[in-house]
């Protein structure tokens, strides 16, 4: 009997040493699985942020490109506000000028034609 329970113990535990190497096996195909899974995904993200990248450089150019025209064009239209406002303002200093002149001259006469 103990050699009957020697021979079966012997068996279990050969076929236990059995089973933890296919196990340690299947683990490993899994890990190498995984790891070539994780692979893939890292280099597909990176091509999904390359491309949202992309996308964002070309939309940010275009804003820029946007910005910069309506600045041009606002400068532009304030460029031509500030002439037009000198211009008036050049208008009415020299319509002052002119009046003042005038009435200077007009004292100058009076003054003249009592001496």
């Amino acid at each position: 009997m103990a050699s009957i329970f020697a021979d079966a113990n012997d068996q279990a535990y050969s076929l236990r040493n059995q089973a933890d190497g296919e196990f340690e096996d299947v683990i490993a195909d899994h890990k190498l699985d995984v790891d070539t899974i994780k692979e893939d995904c890292i280099r597909e993200l990176g091509e999904v942020v390359d491309d949202k990248l992309c996308k964002f450089k070309e939309h940010t150019e275009e804003i820029v490109e946007t910005a910069v025209e309506e600045v041009g064009t606002k400068s532009g239209e304030i460029r031509d506000d500030i002439c037009d406002g000198l211009e008036d303002f050049v208008k009415m200093a020299s319509a002052s000028l002119k009046k003042l002149r005038e009435g200077k001259g007009h004292r100058n006469r009076m003054s003249t034609s009592q001496d």
